[in-house]
């Protein structure tokens, strides 16, 4: 995973369907999606600041950078609940 040489991996499990971003906006090109009550692979020690967001009824600037299917990318952390 992107940033880390030797975390063990954890998940990202989503509240809603979300876009999975190549960059830490809300505007930022789309790859794919995180669809509802499914968990994509990050790193346990993934938790990045970003864009402001407010989406998923609450407010944050952090996002996780997930491998869900293959698919790389950002997703808000509003939106997402990190697990183990």
């Amino acid at each position: 995973m992107k940033g880390s040489s030797a975390s063990r991996m954890c998940h990202a499990w989503a509240y809603e369907t979300v876009k999975i971003r190549v960059s830490k906006k809300v505007g930022a090109t789309a790859l794919g999606l995180l669809p509802k009550a499914k968990a994509a692979k990050r790193a346990c020690d993934n938790f990045e600041k970003g864009g402001s967001h407010h989406l998923c009824g609450r407010t944050s600037s952090y996002w996780f950078f997930v491998d869900y299917k293959g698919i790389k990318g950002y997703v808000p952390s509003a939106c997402v609940e990190a697990v183990a």
